[in-house]
């Protein structure tokens, strides 16, 4: 009970915002010319966007396309802009096999590490497509619960892993 603290900030307020199918959808319009398709989509609330991951196609075509943002409105054509990953250095994702795997990408900084596929999220960093991976660790001997463990950040352009163990809420774009 330490770290509750009473305030009489007043609630934020709650905006309109395009449902998620909608912003899926909107996103296979803004595929063009990127050999790929939809991973997955979120809400980044911060700065009202929707970011879709862009699975390149293919088993033997590994890793990740782009990441899409967009903003959509409540009516009308979603307006969205592509952050391209770079196939050469580049080559991990999620689900990937073996040396393409991003969960073995970061185990390798840290076994103890664990990374779940649903967890996580893409934004763009100007050009540079960011995957953020959300982290535990395994706390316990008898019945071990999983704990935070910072954030994994996995970059587009170059394929390295970052490891942040400290991350506060507006760090990050994202969930």
């Amino acid at each position: 009970a330490s770290t509750v603290h009473e305030t009489n900030d007043p609630m934020p307020t709650l905006k309109e915002r395009a449902p998620f199918l909608v912003a899926e959808r909107q996103a296979s319009s803004n595929l063009s010319g990127i050999n790929g398709q939809i991973g997955g989509t979120d809400y980044l609330a911060d700065s009202n966007h929707y970011s879709t991951l862009v699975d390149r196609k293919g088993p033997f075509n590994p890793g990740y396309a782009a990441i899409i943002n967009q903003t959509i409105a409540l009516t009308g054509q979603a307006s969205g802009k592509p952050c391209l990953f770079d196939e050469k250095n580049a080559s991990q994702r999620m689900d990937g096999w073996f040396g393409n795997s991003l969960p073995r990408a970061i185990a390798a900084k840290d076994s103890m590490l664990i990374a779940k596929k649903e967890d996580a999220w893409g934004y763009c960093d100007g050009d540079t497509p960011k995957i953020v991976v959300p982290v535990t660790k395994l706390n316990g001997w008898i019945n071990p619960v999983h704990i935070p463990a910072g954030v994994a950040i996995y970059d587009g352009h170059t394929g390295n892993v970052e490891i942040r163990s400290d991350v506060k809420a507006g760090d990050l774009p994202g969930p």
